[in-house]
């Protein structure tokens, strides 16, 4: 089975996100570009909710390895959603 996307986790979808949304804009601060994403329902359900087109093209450009660490930071209104590579040490 083909990966769709990154689900969001079911606090965001409640908490941040519009039900009816469609589109959000992920920026990626560290290479200074921003990504317009499609926002799907999972089967139909508002609750659950995943970023499809955009997210690897993200995901390429941030040249991830396995195991980075990435953190999100959704706008209120949630029209954009950061994300950042973890670094530790």
């Amino acid at each position: 089975m083909k990966a769709k996307g990154m689900e969001f986790p079911k606090r965001v979808v409640e908490q941040c996100l519009l039900k009816e949304q469609k589109w959000i804009t992920l920026m990626d601060e560290s290479n200074n570009k921003s990504y317009e994403c499609v926002v799907e329902s999972v089967n139909g359900g508002s609750n659950e909710k995943y970023v499809a087109k955009g997210w690897f093209e993200c995901l390429e450009d941030m040249g991830l390895k396995d195991g980075d660490e990435l953190l999100f930071v959704v706008e209120n209104p949630p029209a954009k959603m950061f994300v950042y590579l973890l670094v530790w040490g």
